[in-house]
């Protein structure tokens, strides 16, 4: 599948929607794909779409529609969603309109296809991050995680925006990779919200432990390091592990 798919890719130039701060030598472009993948879309790296009006979401291709996508997210970033199947004339896609664990589908018309070479995984039983280029670890990095009553919930997301604060928060430090995840046990007197995120923490104390509501915690340098580097459409996959 992963050659298939290389040999549909064409070369384009920088992906617009990186950071200026990042370092194109060290960090290559991603590629168009000419045409949609067909099947399950490898994990090594990711294939966005950059939706540019509005679109329905279907529960299945050409079935009932259950949540829409706008161009823009609730936070103005443009609306990247990273393609994780594919039919004839459908992509399978990550939304934050769904719940978790669940597909939505748009149709490929007029979509606006990339392929980011970049993946996350997150283990929570060792309170680890680890980022991927084309399947190889380019860093790593330790993490707080939620707690028992508010675990960090396992499964595949997306990147849906890319947060600075200023001046700094006190929750969420420097800045912040939202994502497309929920907190399905949201705790007494909690009103933060129920989206997960990967943020900067300045309490480093909390990294390497499970207290958190939800949210995956980093040190300031490496939350900077990620905002800086990750693309929006980025996988990211949570494993209790």
């Amino acid at each position: 599948m992963v050659l298939a798919l290389i040999g549909l890719l064409l070369a384009t130039l920088y992906f617009p929607r990186q950071s200026a701060r990042v370092s194109r030598s060290n960090f290559p472009a991603p590629v168009r794909v000419t045409r949609p993948p067909v099947g399950t879309v490898s994990s090594t790296s990711t294939v966005v779409d950059s939706v540019l009006h509005p679109l329905a979401l279907h529960s299945k291709p050409g079935g009932p529609v259950v949540g829409n996508l706008s161009a823009r997210t609730g936070f103005g970033s443009p609306r990247v969603v990273p393609v994780v199947s594919a039919v004839s004339g459908w992509l399978g896609v990550i939304s934050p309109a769904l719940h978790n664990g669940q597909i939505g589908w748009i149709t490929v018309h007029g979509a606006t296809l990339e392929q980011i070479p970049y993946s996350i995984r997150i283990e929570t039983r060792s309170h680890r991050l680890t980022v991927f280029q084309n399947g190889h670890i380019v860093r790593t990095m330790p993490t707080g995680v939620g707690q028992p009553a508010a675990q960090t919930p396992p499964g595949r997301f997306a990147v849906t925006d890319k947060l600075n604060f200023h001046p700094l928060s006190l929750a969420y430090g420097c800045c912040a990779l939202a994502l497309s995840a929920h907190q399905p046990h949201l705790l007494p007197g909690w009103t933060g919200g129920d989206l997960v995120a990967i943020h900067s923490t300045p309490d480093l104390s909390s990294i390497g432990k499970s207290v958190s509501h939800g949210c995956v915690r980093v040190s300031t340098p490496q939350g900077r390091w990620l905002v800086d580097h990750i693309p929006l459409g980025t996988i990211v996959t949570v494993r209790n592990r």
